[in-house]
């Protein structure tokens, strides 16, 4: 089992995020999604985990437990935390070797031909945003931000910091714990395109979260295209702990080129900086 590059390991997450999020429920209450326990069951019997020759229908209640142990409903972060606990399950030896390659490695074999069916059968409709992660990918990839509409992002620096100061406050408190602020910034993202009515109008609640794991693993060299100036938001001028104020803005031209790709229904007709221009005023 050969080393995997960092490529590998962001693929195989986001996989299993899109299952996660194929799979589970909203609740409200907590502004947050979770997916039970029977739904991870029905999968893991469906992908063959569950088998007379890997793990028994009576072991995988032991590992539900470890996970959660007071609750039938599991989080984003504990579903990947069960799918490494599955993976020791099925061969303590070889996990214990190298942990992190035979995860990638039980994620491939048993998660990602179920992930790719997923993909496949998520039909992408005129110009919305699509249930396919392929289809966010291809935002980030493809919306190339240039020299032109990085110019323009900083001079509505102040204003645009203003907006993201009253909602993103955690970013910028006195917090150190990184699953807390990063649990907090999606709920405060969740408020912020609501109160702007970009949800659900342009982009739902589950595309929301696939985009926003996208962007958070997404460096600036990618985000950008630009190799002599890679910062959508100077160094210095950058704050934040987890959704970076560099990463709001990130996501305000992506939304904003696609919103007017979107209506426009001709995306080739002007360029991204002549879009930026009539967005971004």
């Amino acid at each position: 089992m050969g080393q995997m590059s960092d490529s590998s390991k962001e693929d195989a997450q986001n996989k299993c995020l899109q299952i996660f999020m194929h799979l589970s429920k909203y609740n409200k209450e907590d502004n947050t999604f979770y997916i039970y326990q029977q739904a991870i069951l029905t999968l893991f019997r469906q992908i063959g985990v569950v088998s007379d020759q890997l793990i028994k229908i009576s072991e995988i209640d032991l590992l539900f437990k470890k996970v959660n142990p007071n609750s039938k409903r599991y989080t984003s972060k504990q579903f990947l935390d069960l799918i490494s606990h599955t993976a020791h399950r099925i061969d303590s030896d070889i996990f214990n070797k190298n942990p992190k390659a035979f995860v990638l490695f039980i994620i491939k074999k048993f998660f990602e031909p179920y992930a790719n069916e997923i993909a496949l059968s998520t039909e992408v409709n005129d110009h919305s945003l699509g249930g396919s992660i392929k289809v966010l990918e291809d935002i980030i990839e493809n919306y190339v931000i240039d020299y032109k509409l990085i110019s323009m992002i900083n001079n509505i620096y102040f204003a645009l910091k203003e907006v993201y100061l009253s909602y993103f406050f955690y970013e910028n408190g006195e917090y150190t714990d990184y699953d807390k602020i990063k649990d907090h910034s999606l709920k405060d993202l969740f408020s912020f395109c609501a109160d702007f009515e970009l949800m659900p109008y342009l982009i739902n609640i589950d595309q929301l979260v696939i985009y926003w794991n996208l962007l958070l693993n997404a460096d600036a060299t990618k985000l950008t295209n630009n190799q002599n100036n890679p910062e959508l938001i100077e160094e210095k001028k950058d704050f934040g702990a987890v959704f970076k104020f560099s990463l709001f803005s990130t996501l305000i031209v992506h939304l904003s080129i696609f919103t007017y790709n979107k209506h426009t229904h001709n995306s080739n007709s002007s360029s991204n900086t002549d879009i930026g221009k009539k967005i971004l005023i």
